[in-house]
């Protein structure tokens, strides 16, 4: 039999649904299973997606379901841009021309680096992070390089500016620097000081910046959303990664976008656009009915006419009341855990057993082969695999706080009573 490549067989499964069989197992036993081990949204989509969806006729009425043409529909990105301008400081001058449509963020991200690097280059990422950046650099050859940040300084970025210079200095192989703001898998929104030295280094040694933005509104606390787009001295080194997955609750969608002000990355971004012909027209122009109407929210906001939330608004306020469910327990029965200030997900650590770190990925399996209280248990992710340098996450998990407060809280329970048990073991 012919063997497989190199590069698949060194891939790993996904963390997030690695014990999915355990899960179904469970399930087929009667036993209820609450799924915080990923970020699947339990809000509806908005009822303008839907609409859009049956008043479909094709292109211009014609029943004909055509190509698109594969930057993306120009009513979307349009769409995209005004919801942008209205949410973002400082891009009043951003136009359809700086955003091109892709299937999804994952699919954005995985063309881009093909696109912005070379084989062997290398891209500074902050640790603990989304674990599929693995995938998308690593079928390109392209190498992450790990800024490891902590727990116990709520996962910040610190000092980060001069510490990724002198990495710079030392490895001419670096060529950029990836940061999810808010953080998934952390919770942590960076400062505007944070960015703007991440911007600044990136235009002194001529790096590329990517800031993936899919969370970019979903902050708490009164924290403010902030976009690299916004700083203007880096505008030809910066690249923001846009979906409708979580903030528009539209997992299913695969709508995502790439958006820059550097003209010759957008031309060039094309060509691989070019190469997969088209995304989904169907979904392009339901996207675009539901984006145009938080659009024209804010703009009626604006003029006074209108005092109503987006869609977006409603759904980071909803899980504002989930994330306050879940913290509050896990600090109730002294979970040492981050204080996720944005996104869906909150890591805790397991602490010590017999004086050796708790095995996450063995806890989990714990929760779901064993562990039940009146026939429920929890699935939640173990961090390990978020973590580039092996020493660090193996004792913690990731939970994602994506169901109704009301069963977070009693998912947050179980999982506590877990915790303390698998330790007595």
């Amino acid at each position: 039999m012919p063997d497989l490549s190199m590069r698949i067989t060194d891939m790993e499964f996904s963390p997030t649904r690695k014990l999915l069989p355990l899960a179904e197992k469970a399930k087929k036993e009667g036993v209820e299973v609450f799924h915080l081990n990923i970020g699947q949204p339990d809000i509806p989509s908005p009822e303008s997606f839907f609409r859009a969806l049956e008043s479909y006729k094709g292109v211009e009425g014609t029943g004909i379901n055509s190509y698109v043409v594969s930057q993306g529909l120009e009513s979307l990105r349009k769409a995209f841009v005004d919801y942008i301008r209205l949410t973002v400081e400082n891009v009043s001058d951003l136009s359809a021309g700086n955003c091109m449509i892709t299937m999804g963020c994952s699919e954005a991200l995985e063309r881009l680096a093909f696109t912005l690097f070379n084989r062997g280059d290398k891209v500074i990422v902050p640790e603990p992070y989304y674990t599929n950046y693995n995938s998308f650099f690593g079928i390109h050859d392209v190498e992450i390089v790990p800024y490891t940040t902590g727990i116990d300084d709520n996962f910040s970025l610190g000092d980060i500016a001069p510490t990724i210079k002198r990495m710079v200095e030392a490895d001419d192989r670096i060529r950029g620097i990836l940061i999810t703001n808010p953080n998934n898998p952390t919770g942590c929104v960076y400062t505007e000081r944070e960015l703007i030295g991440l911007a600044k280094v990136a235009e002194e040694h001529d790096l590329w910046l990517i800031s993936d933005e899919v969370y970019r509104e979903f902050v708490y606390d009164m924290e403010k959303p902030r976009s690299v787009l916004s700083i203007e001295s880096a505008r030809n080194n910066t690249v923001v990664l846009e979906s409708v997955s979580k903030r528009w609750s539209s997992c299913g969608c695969r709508v995502g976008a790439v958006f820059s002000y550097n003209k010759d990355l957008m031309q060039n971004f094309l060509k691989v656009l070019q190469s997969r012909l088209s995304g989904s027209r169907v979904d392009q122009t339901a996207v675009c009915a539901m984006i145009e109407s938080d659009v024209r929210i804010l703009r009626e906001r604006l003029s006074g006419k209108r005092d109503e939330l987006t869609e977006v608004e409603k759904a980071r306020d909803e899980y504002d009341r989930k994330r306050r469910a879940t913290y509050d327990v896990l600090k109730a029965h002294g979970i040492k855990c981050g204080y996720p200030k944005g996104a869906l997900y909150v890591v805790a650590d397991l602490g010590e057993k017999n004086g050796d770190p708790i095995d996450a990925e063995d806890f989990c399996r714990f929760m779901l082969e064993e562990f039940r209280v009146n026939k429920k248990t929890v699935m939640v992710t173990f961090a390990g695999p978020f973590y580039k340098t092996s020493v660090f996450g193996k004792s913690q998990i990731r939970i994602a706080f994506v169901l109704s407060p009301e069963k977070m809280k009693e998912a947050a329970e179980i999982l506590c009573r877990g915790i303390e048990e698998y330790r007595k073991r």
